[in-house]
């Protein structure tokens, strides 16, 4: 009877106490097993806690809880391994521009070098052709050693 005032007084008496409260529900759908359930919480009481099949579910869920735990710690390192091997590979893959400036400046300068030759070469003062073309070949070695071990870490 709702104008009942024993009811009224347990009626007002269970709206005090918090029961049940409602989380926000995921964006998502979760793939659990109770998925009605999953976002309800219970404040227990010494009622509750006396219930042996309270203390039972309490037990099977914490016994649940530490195997899924155990199982996703495998995850964590697998997790952990690939991020460490990606993070070494993309080290591996950054370019070191020093180097690929070096290298770019090495080749402009013989190539350079290479074509004023001509102009400096005369019949009677090959000197100067012969200077030209041995400083071209060494800028070329020297730029491909800066490329090949400037790039080794």
């Amino acid at each position: 009877m709702p104008d009942d005032p024993e009811n009224a007084a347990a009626q007002t008496e269970q709206l005090d106490t918090p029961a049940s409260v409602a989380a926000p529900a995921p964006a998502v759908a979760s793939t659990a097993k109770r998925q009605i359930f999953e976002n309800l919480t219970h404040e227990l009481n010494d009622e509750d806690v006396t219930s042996r099949a309270a203390v039972k579910l309490i037990i099977n869920r914490m016994i649940t809880a530490e195997t899924d735990r155990d199982y996703f710690k495998q995850f964590e390192r697998l997790y952990c391994a690939a991020h460490e091997k990606a993070a070494v590979l993309a080290e591996k893959l950054r370019v070191n521009k020093m180097v690929e400036v070096q290298f770019g400046a090495g080749l402009a300068l013989a190539g350079a070098a290479a074509g004023f030759v001509p102009v400096l070469w005369d019949k009677d003062h090959m000197l100067p052709g012969i200077i030209c073309i041995a400083y071209a070949v060494v800028q070329l070695v020297t730029s491909v050693l800066v490329r090949i071990f400037g790039t080794r870490q």
